[in-house]
Formats: structure tokens, sequence, C-alpha cells
């Protein structure tokens, strides 16, 4: 299939947690491989979301 869900897909926020700012930077650095503009590669729509199949 399309979806793939790696083990390590969630991340629980916790501000008493002792590993609160460990757990953070790794949902920081999360969000930055999901933004990134650069290497991601658009083609022809094939697999867009919300596309028609005519």
């Amino acid at each position: 299939g399309l979806v793939h869900y790696p083990e390590n897909c969630r991340y629980i926020l916790d501000v008493n947690d002792f590993n609160f700012e460990g757990e953070y930077n790794k949902l920081l650095n999360r969000f930055d491989y999901l933004a990134k503009l650069d290497t991601k590669a658009y083609g022809d729509g094939d697999r867009s979301f919300g596309c028609s199949r005519g």
C-alpha cells in the first residue's frame, strides 16, 4: 500500500518527564523532515490526494 507507519510514528510529550527535552527535539526534527522542500520529488500527481481519475 501507499501508507507506511514507522515504529516511531508518535511522540508523547510530558513536561514532567525527565526526557522531555530529548523527545521534544526528536519531534522538531520530524517536523523539519516533513517540511523539507529541496529533496522532495513532485511527479505528475498520480498519488496526490484529491485528484480525479477520469
